[in-house]
């Protein structure tokens, strides 16, 4: 699949068989059905932390994502869900600036989340 320290590109969704996940040579745990992995690299836009690699005796299938959609679609559920809590808030855009004033700012601090 791939190595530790290698750049990320993609997201992984183990649809059949196994793999260990491999760290500093060490097997640190077993990947099967349903099981994801990639999201660390992606996420934090660092090398690969562990090696994944397919078990010999098994039938690998995954899903595997790209990382542009993983994070965009990370990106677009975060901005979703910070547009809620400001709507519940009744706060605006606007009182989230930097340049909003001291009242503005303690009337966040003093809003119900």
């Amino acid at each position: 699949m791939f190595e530790q320290g290698e750049r990320g590109e993609s997201f992984y969704i183990v649809e059949s068989g196994r793999a260990a996940v491999v760290c500093d040579g060490r097997v640190i745990g077993t990947l099967g059905r349903g099981s994801s992995f990639g999201e660390i690299a992606l996420l934090r836009d660092r090398p690969r932390t562990a090696a994944v690699r397919a078990s010999a005796d098994a039938n690998m299938r995954m899903s595997v994502l790209a990382a542009e959609v993983v994070t965009g679609r990370l990106k677009a559920d975060a901005e979703r869900r910070r547009e809620a809590s400001v709507s519940r808030s009744g706060t605006t855009w606007a009182d989230l600036r930097p340049e909003a004033s001291t009242e503005d700012g303690e009337r966040l601090a003093d809003s119900p989340e």
